[in-house]
């Protein structure tokens, strides 16, 4: 069965924001003399100075940034709402751990990188030349206040949790909205779970064909994506599951090193994984507006 109600009993929205310092600063002036220099309109590019240019410590805060992002969106599912994500009570453990490990190798960057904020500084005077200015450069003082990190959590709305003050009729109709509005964030939500299978499918099918590039972590990234989709299935889809099940009898046993070696396994896996992909379609669609 599939149960688009009482998600907010299964799920809850967290939301990450991450603020970093681009160490990129838009020249006006050498924009001028280039646009001059080649006889352009002044509107036709912007040159923009990398402060931190070569700086492998700044290059590593902001992969950890990346890092984090990245694994907030594979942990939860997307929500009608901006900057809000659906996380499913089942997978709630995991995420804080994933998020706070993401944390911990943020901070550790983001202090080696305070470090040698000095020292990096000094070396932009010499790697910049005449495009140096000072003022570009944020205070030792204040270079930390460009970084944040910020997570928050608040429960999925439910139309019964509306205490208001309204005629009756009206706030049945309010109710009735604000289930309407979950219902169809929630099915947009299965549909990403449902697109995040197909790729994995996908995946190690064009990995199989004739021409293919059997990488070797193919097998492992659909072994990923299945084990945090049934951690992920809010609205408990059995079609879903059993399709999971599926792809984990069918292709997840495979090794990496007997696709590329076994023309014979090659095409059978294929053929395997076309014929799940066939059976996936119609299953789930383009999201209702919301």
């Amino acid at each position: 069965m599939t149960d688009y109600t009482n998600v907010s009993a299964r799920a809850l929205l967290v939301s990450l924001s991450i603020s970093t310092w681009s160490a990129r600063k838009f020249d006006r002036k050498t924009s001028a003399e280039v646009t001059d220099n080649h006889a352009a309109d002044k509107d036709s590019g912007r040159w923009n100075k990398h402060l931190m240019a070569g700086a492998t410590a700044h290059a590593d805060v902001m992969k950890r940034a990346t890092a984090a992002r990245l694994r907030h969106y594979a942990e939860t599912l997307p929500w009608a709402d901006e900057g809000w994500r659906l996380l499913p009570t089942a997978n709630y453990l995991t995420y804080a751990e994933k998020i706070r490990a993401e944390r911990s190798a943020f901070d550790t960057a983001l202090s080696t990188f305070l470090d040698e904020y000095p020292t990096l500084r000094e070396s932009a005077r010499r790697k910049l030349g005449t495009l140096y200015r000072e003022e570009d450069f944020p205070s030792e003082q204040n270079v930390r206040s460009k970084f944040g990190w910020a997570i928050d959590f608040s429960p999925v709305p439910s139309g019964g949790d509306l205490r208001l003050e309204l005629p009756e009729d009206v706030l049945a109709g309010l109710e009735a909205s604000v289930e309407s509005r979950v219902e169809l964030a929630t099915k947009a939500a299965m549909v990403e779970a449902w697109a995040r299978l197909k790729e994995a499918v996908g995946r190690i099918q064009k990995a199989s064909e004739p021409d293919g590039v059997v990488r070797s972590n193919v097998i492992e990234h659909a072994q990923d994506t299945i084990d945090a989709l049934g951690r992920l299935n809010v609205s408990q889809d059995a079609e879903l599951d059993a399709m999971c099940r599926r792809v984990s009898v069918e292709l997840i046993g495979l090794a990496p090193e007997d696709l590329r070696n076994d023309e014979r396994l090659r095409a059978d896996t294929a053929r395997r994984a076309n014929e799940i992909l066939s059976a996936m379609q119609g299953l789930y669609g383009e999201p209702e507006a919301v």
